[in-house]
Protein backbone atom coordinates (compact mmCIF):
# COMPACT_ATOMS: atom_id res chain seq x y z
CA UNK A 1 0.00 0.00 0.00
CA UNK A 2 1.01 3.51 -0.66
CA UNK A 3 1.30 6.07 2.11
CA UNK A 4 -2.13 7.38 3.04
CA UNK A 5 -3.84 3.99 2.71
CA UNK A 6 -4.46 4.10 -1.05
CA UNK A 7 -4.08 0.78 -2.84
CA UNK A 8 -2.11 0.42 -6.05
CA UNK A 9 -3.99 0.85 -9.30
CA UNK A 10 -5.10 -2.47 -10.81
CA UNK A 11 -7.53 -1.04 -13.37
CA UNK A 12 -7.60 -3.04 -16.62
CA UNK A 13 -5.49 -5.81 -15.03
CA UNK A 14 -5.73 -9.30 -16.49
CA UNK A 15 -6.24 -11.58 -13.49
CA UNK A 16 -7.96 -14.56 -15.13
CA UNK A 17 -8.16 -17.63 -12.85
CA UNK A 18 -5.95 -16.02 -10.19
CA UNK A 19 -6.05 -17.50 -6.69
CA UNK A 20 -6.86 -14.52 -4.51
CA UNK A 21 -8.69 -16.21 -1.64
CA UNK A 22 -8.32 -14.30 1.64
CA UNK A 23 -6.66 -11.41 -0.25
CA UNK A 24 -6.92 -7.89 1.12
CA UNK A 25 -8.04 -5.87 -1.89
CA UNK A 26 -9.95 -3.29 0.12
CA UNK A 27 -10.11 0.09 -1.68
CA UNK A 28 -8.30 -1.34 -4.75
CA UNK A 29 -9.20 0.05 -8.16
CA UNK A 30 -10.03 -3.03 -10.26
CA UNK A 31 -12.11 -1.09 -12.79
CA UNK A 32 -12.45 -3.01 -16.07
CA UNK A 33 -10.20 -5.78 -14.73
CA UNK A 34 -10.52 -9.26 -16.23
CA UNK A 35 -11.26 -11.47 -13.21
CA UNK A 36 -12.83 -14.36 -15.13
CA UNK A 37 -12.59 -17.55 -13.10
CA UNK A 38 -10.71 -15.87 -10.22
CA UNK A 39 -10.96 -17.36 -6.73
CA UNK A 40 -11.81 -14.49 -4.36
CA UNK A 41 -13.23 -16.60 -1.53
CA UNK A 42 -13.25 -14.69 1.76
CA UNK A 43 -11.45 -11.75 0.13
CA UNK A 44 -11.69 -8.25 1.59
CA UNK A 45 -13.26 -6.18 -1.20
CA UNK A 46 -14.51 -3.38 1.07
CA UNK A 47 -14.64 -0.17 -0.93
CA UNK A 48 -13.14 -1.85 -4.00
CA UNK A 49 -13.92 -0.40 -7.44
CA UNK A 50 -15.07 -3.21 -9.74
CA UNK A 51 -16.96 -0.99 -12.18
CA UNK A 52 -16.88 -2.55 -15.63
CA UNK A 53 -14.94 -5.57 -14.36
CA UNK A 54 -15.50 -8.97 -15.96
CA UNK A 55 -16.32 -11.58 -13.30
CA UNK A 56 -18.01 -14.05 -15.65
CA UNK A 57 -16.75 -17.65 -15.79
CA UNK A 58 -13.48 -18.39 -17.59
CA UNK A 59 -13.84 -20.96 -20.31
CA UNK A 60 -11.29 -23.06 -22.14
CA UNK A 61 -10.86 -26.61 -23.46
CA UNK A 62 -10.88 -27.90 -19.86
CA UNK A 63 -14.33 -26.41 -19.22
CA UNK A 64 -15.82 -23.43 -17.45
CA UNK A 65 -14.42 -22.03 -14.19
CA UNK A 66 -16.74 -19.60 -12.35
CA UNK A 67 -15.49 -16.54 -10.50
CA UNK A 68 -15.93 -17.32 -6.80
CA UNK A 69 -16.77 -14.61 -4.25
CA UNK A 70 -17.94 -17.05 -1.56
CA UNK A 71 -17.70 -15.36 1.84
CA UNK A 72 -16.22 -12.16 0.39
CA UNK A 73 -16.66 -8.87 2.27
CA UNK A 74 -18.42 -6.45 -0.10
CA UNK A 75 -19.28 -3.33 1.91
CA UNK A 76 -19.09 -0.32 -0.40
CA UNK A 77 -17.90 -2.38 -3.38
CA UNK A 78 -18.78 -0.68 -6.69
CA UNK A 79 -20.15 -3.22 -9.21
CA UNK A 80 -21.45 -0.61 -11.69
CA UNK A 81 -21.48 -2.20 -15.18
CA UNK A 82 -19.61 -5.28 -13.89
CA UNK A 83 -20.34 -8.62 -15.59
CA UNK A 84 -21.54 -10.96 -12.82
CA UNK A 85 -23.25 -13.70 -14.85
CA UNK A 86 -22.24 -17.04 -13.35
CA UNK A 87 -20.38 -15.50 -10.40
CA UNK A 88 -20.67 -17.44 -7.13
CA UNK A 89 -21.76 -15.11 -4.30
CA UNK A 90 -22.66 -17.67 -1.63
CA UNK A 91 -22.47 -16.09 1.85
CA UNK A 92 -20.89 -12.92 0.49
CA UNK A 93 -21.25 -10.35 3.28
CA UNK A 94 -22.65 -6.85 3.03
CA UNK A 95 -22.92 -5.07 6.40
CA UNK A 96 -25.86 -2.74 6.93
CA UNK A 97 -27.13 -0.73 9.86
CA UNK A 98 -29.37 -3.72 10.66
CA UNK A 99 -26.59 -6.31 10.67
CA UNK A 100 -24.72 -8.32 8.06
CA UNK A 101 -26.67 -9.37 4.97
CA UNK A 102 -25.53 -12.69 3.49
CA UNK A 103 -26.74 -13.41 0.00
CA UNK A 104 -26.46 -15.77 -2.92
CA UNK A 105 -26.86 -15.27 -6.64
CA UNK A 106 -28.06 -18.24 -8.63
CA UNK A 107 -25.32 -18.92 -11.20
CA UNK A 108 -27.99 -20.11 -13.60
CA UNK A 109 -30.12 -16.98 -13.39
CA UNK A 110 -28.78 -15.56 -16.65
CA UNK A 111 -28.64 -12.04 -15.22
CA UNK A 112 -25.65 -9.71 -15.40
Amino acid sequence: MEEGGKFSQLADAIMTKMRLQDANLGTADLSKANLRGANLQNANLVGTKLNGADLAPAGDAAGSVPTDLTGAFLSGTDFTDAQLHGTILTDAAVPTSNGVFLFSLDAGSGRN
